[in-house]
């Protein structure tokens, strides 16, 4: 049996997410986890379930289950991996039985993408499908790059060198065991150079922070993510980290670019919030009166000084028309305002006269400027 679960909150393009798990309470938390963090989610009670789903669905990805009742979980990945609609979708296995140290190595000779021992936190699991996922994408975007390289043999080199991630592994002394050809120029080094490095050598700009993430994802067997600035090069990248039982693998991005969009974004909104803040205040402190009609002739806003003029303090006016607010003069403006809003031209220096609530019974003379 197969339930989908909308997703919390609204996102530009929502993700599908498949759970496969015999046990209705364990797929229910994994659900509303999910479905919380704004993915659609999909179940599965069964292998058989679970494949057919795959491949009508084509989720984002898939939580799978060691132990289920009819299809064990690793042939479910195999059989999912080896079918060219499904190979590509992240399979994350988790299990309430057996030990990760057994469990683990099974997994990843299936083809699973990643491994989480139950109780799994919300968090966690939430997490962990994120960085699945972001890896899946940025595959593709390389698989994309690498197609139109080949339409351009020239160009291959450069075009997959300029998309790929840099990527160093270490072992659990943080020593490096595997240096990618973009770490190597990223370094200004050969891959032969950097290999059997200290991380602290590699990295020598960390105040620890990275080291100190490395050995949390290790023990904690969850992958992670760190930001760091470089005070050396004045460059901002992101760093994910995906532990192993020799160590850990970190593949970072330079976001320098993103960073100063980000702050250049926050400055404009600090100078545009300064920038109504200053008309907020001419509007309130201006000696004429000031107001905003909407398209029925309501009043929308208006300042204090019109206020005292009419006599009628300032939320008796919202959403009334002049007519309802100022008898007297209610044909005069009235009649004014519809000639503009039918011929989109603005009355400038125009007189009404006539009384208000503000001194009754005495006639006065306003000049009004009105704007469409």
């Amino acid at each position: 049996m197969a339930h989908t679960f909308p997703p919390s909150r609204e996102l530009y393009a929502v993700q599908t997410v498949l759970s496969v798990d015999d046990r209705e309470s364990s797929r229910y938390i994994r659900s509303q986890a999910l479905s919380a963090a704004g993915f659609r989610v999909i179940e599965a009670a069964t292998g058989a379930d679970a494949i057919r789903l795959a491949v009508e669905e084509r989720p984002s990805l898939i939580v799978l289950d060691v132990r289920l009742p009819d299809i064990n979980g690793f042939s479910v990945c195999e059989q999912l991996k080896s079918n060219p609609r499904t190979a590509l979708i992240p399979i994350l296995h988790v299990s309430a039985i057996g030990r990760l140290e057994n469990d683990l190595p099974t997994a990843l000779e299936h083809q699973s993408d990643a491994y989480l021992r139950e109780p799994i936190e919300p968090e966690t699991l939430v997490a962990t499908v994120r960085a699945l996922i972001r890896t899946r994408d940025a595959e593709r975007r390389a698989r994309d790059a690498e197609d139109r390289a080949r339409r351009a043999e020239r160009h291959a080199a450069l075009v997959l060198e300029s998309i790929a991630d840099p990527v160093i592994a270490f072992d659990r002394k943080w020593h490096s065991t595997y240096v990618s050809q973009r770490a190597a120029q990223a370094l200004g080094r050969t891959p032969e150079d950097l290999l059997h490095q200290p991380l602290q050598d590699l990295y020598p700009d960390d105040d620890g922070t990275l080291l100190t993430t490395c050995e949390r994802a290790c023990a904690s067997h969850l992958p992670a993510t760190l930001e760091r600035f470089s005070e050396r090069s004045g460059q901002w990248s992101v760093a994910h980290i995906y532990p192993s039982e020799n160590g850990v693998s970190i593949q970072w991005r330079d976001i320098t670019e993103a960073k100063r969009t980000e702050q250049a974004l926050r400055e404009s909104q600090e100078r545009v919030k300064q920038q109504l803040a200053e008309i907020e205040a001419l509007y309130e402190t201006a000696p004429v009166g000031l107001c905003v009609l909407d398209d029925e002739l309501r009043w929308v806003r208006l300042n204090r000084r019109m206020a005292e003029m009419n006599g009628v303090p300032i939320e008796a006016h919202i959403g009334k028309t002049p007519r309802e607010v100022l008898p007297d003069l209610g044909d005069q403006v009235e009649a004014a305002q519809r000639r503009i809003l039918e011929t989109g031209e603005p009355l400038l220096d125009f007189e009404i006269t006539g009384t208000s609530p503000a001194e009754p019974g005495i006639v006065r003379s306003w000049n009004e400027r009105w704007l469409p």
